[in-house]
């Protein structure tokens, strides 16, 4: 009687808690955590670099390196995004192919 009454309690507990858990869920961690192991936004990154004393042309050598960071980016996501694109197209087709033979599809890249 006691252990039915137990598990009837878990259960119950574990039905109320588990779409709450599901409705508190976020995507990438949680508030707070969005992007963060990929990006830092732009007042953390400005104290930072005030905090490591920079002569003024290591500053402008940052700058430049973080803007040609950017420009790579950019490139690099549209390409990611025309590949998603094409995987796309061949996994609707009735046989896809599963050896590319696009030169830049290679795993070694």
């Amino acid at each position: 009687m006691m252990k039915s009454m137990m598990k009837s309690f878990v259960i119950g507990g574990m039905l109320l808690v588990m779409p709450v858990t599901g409705l508190l869920a976020r995507p990438h961690g949680g508030p707070g955590m969005q992007d963060s192991y990929s990006r830092m936004d732009r007042p953390r990154a400005e104290r930072m670099i005030d905090n490591l004393s920079l002569t003024p042309d290591q500053r402008e050598a940052l700058q430049q390196h973080r803007l040609e960071q950017r420009k790579t980016m950019i490139n690099l996501r549209s390409k990611l995004a025309l590949l998603r694109t094409d995987l796309a197209e061949a996994a609707l087709k009735d046989k896809p192919n599963m050896r590319p033979d696009r030169p830049d599809c290679r795993q070694d890249r």
